[in-house]
């Protein structure tokens, strides 16, 4: 499915990727250093975007609500029944 980042302002589409999501919407969450997380809610799906590209997507053990980081260090996630804090892996 095609996601998209629109202006604020004008509405217009400032870029777009093709995202491994069959069903359901996506939360997006920025990460440090200009990474994205998209999170397929109602789903079990978390994608990394970086440089406007698709880095990896992983198949999450229960099903999806939203991901928020915070500070540089941790993003949680937030599952149907849980949430859960994760450390992000430092560039090298």
């Amino acid at each position: 499915m095609a996601y998209g980042i629109r202006s604020r302002t004008k509405f217009n589409v400032i870029w777009q990727i093709v995202l491994p999501v069959s069903h359901g919407d996506c939360e997006i969450s920025s990460l440090p250093n200009g990474e994205w997380l998209a999170i397929n809610s109602c789903g079990v799906r978390l994608v990394q975007v970086v440089n406007k590209k698709l880095k990896a997507a992983v198949e999450y053990e229960r099903e999806l609500k939203n991901a928020v980081a915070f500070n540089k260090l941790y993003f949680a996630v937030r599952t149907k029944n849980t949430l859960e804090i994760h450390e992000n892996k430092r560039a090298k």
